[in-house]
């Protein structure tokens, strides 16, 4: 299709790219990310005169580098300017030695990318050159993106060279002139390209796009900024003249060009890496589709959000197949402008992360330009860019017979170093696409052979597991034998000496070795904390049984089920004690085999079908995870353990064994007041109380007691059971001068399998849970039971001496989750599947990110509780946080924020703020609920079941409600008159009604003007909802009438936030 020229029309439409561009601009006023350049050396005779004729030729050519983009009433607008002379600036660095005049010289360069553009005034290109020496310059030529792209830099350079050459000899001007302007392709553009035109394109993209997800997951170093940042960096890898050969020699194969082999790879590559198999990559395109527009300089680019299918787990050659096809498909339909996608599909808009593509991908099949100038040799002087618009784009560029892949990424999230493993894994990507196509992509290497064995050999596996030849019982024997007139056990003012308790619990096995248990026998002990629980405890064990603990306070059909389920042969209550008639026992030791394979003890914990879940966890693992704590603490007869878990929690274990294998004191809690802070400072005082553990909501509430400050003997205080959020952590650092140690482990794993001590510092937003302990392997694997690389989220996998037997009565499940060891050195070995995910961080350090079923789907977006939770425990007035997904109706969630806080509680708005300037605005809650305290289950942990739940919807999207306030009124009375509607409501969302770019900066210019104030683009971004704009607008806050709305049945000081 011809374009008609508008020879004289002063005044002309952006393009669709021009227009993305511009409001960006508008958002992040001053953004450099679309600065471009172009740096030459020159050496030889350079005519200044000639050069800067020619530079003024080239921009009296084409319209568009004289272009300025003003705007009326929040309407763009492309002007352009007279001819006139492009003044070619003169910077003489020949002064200073050669070196210093290239490095002096690249800092200008790198000082000038970093100035910003006024885009309504201009100027948007500049030229300028410096002087190294007589016959040494460099050429720099600054242009703003908007009006200029890559092809448009060679017909510059092409055009300028002509020109020089021509005003050199006296020669006429050398070019025909141009058929059409840039500014009239803008115009034919918007006339032609309307939804009519497009109605069967855009019908291809709703049909494949329509459900895509939001974005990406890319695992980053740090939190995605709730602002996009565009500080950036670039990665060059050089593709060797073999592989670039062997590139096109597969793509032949295949039957596919060398852009759908590199695209096919490097989307394996990123699903490997995120776990993601489908997702949007997009393509930038030349674009210059219409009869007459080659020649023109000016932004033509069109970016095509290509979807990947890597559903099913293909071969590389089923794949590079289903690319070919993708690929025909896509650019079959690349005439809709990028912008017009956006509009019709209407994504998920924050400010946190461009709409549709966030990774790039291009095959640049330009050819470089050198500009010609006789006489002169020029070269590329190397400058590196340090901005990224966009997460991560692969740019792939031939270079004769070989080739160089360029990674640009953005600084804030991503570490240089994590972009060299990718790179790396790139590389191992494209081996094996060259050359295996036989080959799963879940079969490719993610990690190499060298990060392969450091990972699996040193930081999966731990030091040896602590041998002894004694087991626990023995070892508790040793210490009573050791120190017989020491306190063994303290409880309620009572105490038992070691002699005591040995000798208690030698009668008790006794007499259940006449009632027949021995090895494997299973016991019920259903009593209360307290001297007695330990001795039947101690005596199960010196029996050669195994203890099953059971909550006095449980039901009884779930007591008679879980002693159904573990196969016990008796259980103990406080008669049943009785009629031990341990008195008539003897007091010595009994003669019994103990192996360490036998049973140690049976814990019960929820079971997903109701059904509660017996883990049975074996001498060998128990006696190693105490003896490793033993040696790591550097526990000493001089120190006293605090217990006050729960039985029923495998806590309670090293708790109640380890003082007691170690000669110390073993303190107990009042049973019931476990979670009574001040009971607990009052016990930790007055015993001197050097050990004790909490799970992180527990711990909370003791650090808030007021008199936690006199809890001067804690040594060592263990958090385990939750994630620790890092607030918490300084809390407790600011409070007390123990030693923090995060530890994490499953019941499935005898109790705890890694541990962080809390006064390292990482800098990072996550407490890790550490390395694993003595005898314990932990490994992240990916879906395929591959090693997961460094940075890569992964479920984490346990093997090692910790691990328990299995699941008592229930083969089905303990083969569910116990499953072969992929990396075995001993035939039948097993690893655990936890559930958990994970990553590795450098250094070999593991952080938790969250349980695999805790993650909420809102959206499109894929979501983290724990980020949001970490964020507002970092309000000085929030103490607690927890964010769940609430289910509506239908298959919508929402983000309910549940907050125990300090006085005076921060209200919604403050909240929002709070997030907004952190979190992407996805991630912002929608309603807020202040509670007294967290409902806490017996083990201390939060009793997600018994949180208030909200009535109804929680704060309606799509429903209907009315403007109050007159800043609500003025802006629905905006939107509707720009949206071309009849009724807005303050919870609709100025996207989801159709509202673009370009309507917004009209809705700024119409809202200025009405309130007499200049109003940042970005703040209408981050608060697309009519109700979120006003409070943002006129500081009012309506928290109050959104959560009693939301929390019709909780009392007002529980909806005070």
């Amino acid at each position: 299709m011809t374009i008609a020229s508008e020879a004289g029309v002063r005044e002309l439409p952006l393009t669709f790219a021009q227009q993305r561009l511009w409001s960006l601009d508008q958002l992040v006023p001053g953004m450099t990310a679309y600065n471009m350049y172009a740096p030459f050396r020159m050496r030889g005779p350079l005519d200044h005169d000639a050069l800067q004729w020619a530079f003024t030729q080239v921009v009296t050519r084409h319209e568009v580098l004289r272009a300025t983009f003003p705007s009326a009433d929040g309407e763009p607008v492309q002007r352009v300017a007279p001819p006139g002379e492009l003044a070619l600036a003169h910077l003489d660095l020949s002064g200073l030695p050669l070196p210093q005049a290239e490095q002096r010289a690249r800092e200008l360069v790198t000082r000038w990318l970093d100035e910003s553009y006024d885009l309504a005034n201009g100027p948007l290109i500049k030229a300028r050159l410096i002087h190294l020496g007589p016959r040494d310059h460099i050429l720099v030529l600054l242009y703003h993106h908007i009006v200029c792209d890559g092809w448009s830099l060679n017909i510059i350079f092409d055009e300028l060279a002509a020109l020089y050459g021509a005003r050199l000899t006296g020669a006429p001007d050398p070019l025909p002139p141009l058929p059409t302007q840039y500014g009239d392709y803008a115009a034919w553009q918007r006339g032609t390209l309307t939804d009519d035109y497009l109605a069967e394109h855009l019908d291809f993209w709703r049909a494949k796009l329509g459900d895509a997800p939001a974005h990406l997951d890319l695992p980053t170093d740090r939190r995605r900024p709730a602002v996009q940042q565009f500080d950036g960096e670039r990665y060059h890898l050089t593709v060797a003249p073999d592989m670039w050969s062997r590139v096109q020699a597969a793509a032949r194969s295949y039957r596919v060009t060398p852009f759908m082999l590199l695209y096919g790879c490097y989307a394996a590559l990123l699903s490997r890496w995120s776990g993601s198999t489908d997702f949007l990559i997009g393509v930038p395109m030349a674009a210059r589709l219409q009869t007459g527009v080659e020649p023109l300089v000016g932004n033509f680019v069109n970016i095509l959000p290509m979807r990947v299918d890597l559903a099913g787990d293909p071969t590389i050659g089923e794949f590079v197949r289903r690319i070919r096809g993708a690929t025909l498909e896509y650019f079959a339909h690349q005439e809709v402008p990028f912008e017009k996608l956006v509009e019709v599909l209407r994504p998920n808009r924050t400010t946190s992360y461009s709409p549709l593509v966030q990774i790039m991908f291009t095959l640049q099949n330009l050819r470089p330009v050198l500009p010609g100038f006789p006489g002169v040799d020029v070269e590329v002087f190397r400058v590196e860019l340090n901005t990224s618009f966009l997460d991560l784009w692969l740019e792939f560029a031939p270079r004769g017979d070989e080739a160089t892949a360029t990674f640009r990424y953005m600084t804030s999230l991503f570490d240089g170093a994590t972009i060299v493993r990718i790179a790396a894994a790139f590389e191992r990507f494209l081996a094996a696409f060259t050359a295996e196509s036989g080959l799963r992509l879940s079969e490719l290497p993610l990690l190499g052979e060298q990060e392969r064995a450091v990972v699996r050999d040193e930081w999966s596996r731990s030091a040896p597991a602590v041998t002894s030849e004694l087991l626990v019982p023995d070892l508790i024997a040793e210490a009573a034998r050791l120190h017989p007139d020491r306190t063994a056990v303290r409880s309620a003012g009572r105490s038992l000496t070691y002699r005591e308790l040995d000798a208690r619990a030698n009668q008790v096995a006794h007499a259940l070795i006449g009632r027949g248990i021995g090895p494997e026998s299973v016991v019920g002990l259903h009593l209360d904390r307290g001297p007695e629980f330990v001795t039947a405890m101690l005596g199960v064990l010196k029996a050669g049984g195994a203890y099953l603990p059971l909550d006095p306070a449980s039901p009884p059909d779930r007591i008679a089920r879980m002693v159904a389920i573990a196969g016990a042969a008796l259980v103990l209550d406080p008669p049943g004690l009785d009629r031990l008639d341990l008195a008539e026992q003897p007091v010595g030791p009994p003669v019994v085999r103990r192996d360490p394979d036998h049973l140690a003890y049976v814990i019960f914990t929820s079971g997903s079908t109701g059904d509660p879940k017996g883990v049975g966890v074996g001498h060998a693992a128990i006696a190693n995870r105490l003896l490793w704590m033993r040696d790591a603490y550097g526990l000493q007869p001089e120190d006293r353990v605090l217990h006050k878990t729960p039985a029923t929690f495998d806590v309670s274990v090293w708790e109640l064994l380890l003082p007691l294998l170690t000669g110390a004191r073993l303190v107990l809690a009042e049973p019931g007041r476990q979670g009574d802070p001040d009971h607990l400072v009052e016990l930790i005082e007055a015993e001197r109380v050097t050990i004790t553990h909490f799970v992180p909501p527990m711990l909370a509430a003791f650090l808030d007691s007021p008199d936690v400050g006199r809890c001067t003997s804690l040594r060592l205080v263990v958090c385990s059971g939750q994630a620790l959020p890092p607030e918490l952590r300084d809390r407790f650092t600011g409070l007390l001068p123990a030693r923090l140690e995060n530890l994490y482990g499953p019941t499935e794993a005898a109790v705890d399998v890694t541990a962080w001590r809390c006064d390292t510092e990482t800098g990072r937003h996550i407490v890790p849970i550490g390395r694993p302990i003595a005898g314990v392997q932990t490994y992240v694997l990916d879906a395929g039971l591959g090693l997961a690389p460094i940075d890569v989220p992964g479920e984490l996998y346990l093997g090692g001496v910790a691990l328990a037997r299995g699941y008592a009565g229930r083969p089905d499940l303990t083969a569910d989750r116990f499953v072969p060891h992929p990396f075995a050195t001993t035939p039948g070995e097993r690893l655990y599947r936890t559930g958990d995910q994970v990553r590795w961080r450098a250094g070999g350090v593991l952080e938790y990110l969250g349980r695999n079923d805790e993650q909420v789907k809102i959206r499109g977006y894929r979501i983290e509780p724990g980020e949001i939770q970490a964020a507002l425990t970092g309000h000085p007035r929030v103490r607690q946080a927890l964010v769940v997904g609430h289910q509506t109706t239908g298959d919508h969630q929402e983000l309910v924020a549940y907050l125990v806080c300090d006085q005076p509680a921060p209200d919604a708005a403050e909240l929002r703020r709070w997030l907004g300037q952190r979190l992407p605005a996805y991630l912002v809650p929608t309603a807020f609920a202040q509670l007294e305290a967290f409902p806490l289950t017996r083990n201390g942990k939060v009793d997600r079941a018994a949180l208030p739940a909200p009535d109804g919807r929680v704060r309606a999207v799509t429903g209907f409600a009315a403007a109050a306030t007159g800043v609500e009124v003025l802006i629905t009375e905006v939107w509707a008159e720009l949206l071309g509607l009849t009724e807005v409501g303050v919870l609709h969302n100025f996207f989801d009604l159709g509202g673009n770019s370009l309507t917004m900066s009209k809705v700024r210019a119409r809202l200025a003007a009405r309130l007499g104030r200049e109003i940042p683009m970005l703040a209408l971004y981050e608060h697309p909802t009519v109700s979120s704009l006003a409070r943002h607008l006129d500081g009012g806050s309506q928290a109050e009438a959104d959560l009693a709305a939301a929390f019709p049945h909780l009392r007002p000081g529980r909806r005070s936030v």
